[in-house]
C-alpha cells in the first residue's frame, strides 16, 4: 500500500485545470498568440497616420482586445473561482493506493475508487491526473510522495492498473 498525504497550492490546481482541459490549453493559447497581433495591428493602424481607417477600427478593436485579454487569463480566473468557492481543495487529503482501490479522504468525505473507475492518466513536470472522465481528475502533487522511490512505486501502479480506453 502506498500512503501519501497533501494540501494543494493555488498553482498545482491551475496546473491541474489547465492540464486537464485542452480546451483550457486552446483558450490560453489563443488569446496569448492574437492579444500580440492585435495590439500590433492597433499600433501599426495608429501610427500610419490613417485617421479615417483608425477611428473605424477602434469602434470594434478594444473589445476584441479585451475579449483577447480574457481567453488569455480565463483558466487562472476559472481556477481562482473554483479555489474560492470549494472547501474540500484547501484542506489536507490523504490518499492510499493499493492493488484493489485508490482512497481519497479529507475532513469532509471519504472516497474509494476501484482502479477500473479511472480511464486514464497523465503526468506533469509537478502532478499525477487521474482522469474519471475525459473533463473531471484527480490531481495528485508530486512532492506528496516521501521520495523518489514511492513516486516510481505509485507510477507502476498506475501503469499496470489504468488501462487507457
Amino acid at each position: 500500500m502506498i500512503a501519501f498525504n497533501f494540501q494543494y497550492t493555488f498553482k498545482e490546481y491551475v496546473e491541474g485545470i489547465t492540464g486537464a482541459s485542452k480546451a483550457f490549453r486552446f483558450l490560453s493559447l489563443a488569446g496569448r498568440v492574437s492579444l500580440p497581433i492585435l495590439l500590433a495591428w492597433g499600433l501599426w493602424l495608429y501610427f500610419s497616420r490613417n485617421w479615417d481607417c483608425f477611428l473605424e477600427a477602434m469602434i470594434w478593436y478594444f473589445p476584441v482586445i479585451a475579449a483577447a485579454g480574457v481567453w488569455s487569463f480565463f483558466p487562472w480566473l476559472l481556477a481562482r473561482l473554483g479555489w474560492k468557492i470549494n472547501p474540500n481543495i484547501q484542506g489536507v487529503i490523504r490518499c492510499e493506493a493499493d492493488e484493489d482501490e485508490f482512497r481519497i479522504w479529507n475532513n469532509n468525505s471519504t472516497t474509494i475508487h476501484k482502479w477500473t473507475a479511472f480511464i486514464r492518466f497523465n503526468e506533469t513536470a509537478n502532478l499525477f491526473l487521474l482522469f474519471l472522465s475525459k473533463q473531471l481528475c484527480v490531481l495528485i502533487p508530486k512532492r506528496a510522495f516521501v521520495d523518489i522511490t514511492q513516486e516510481a512505486q505509485f507510477r507502476e501502479l498506475l501503469q499496470q492498473k489504468i488501462i487507457k480506453q
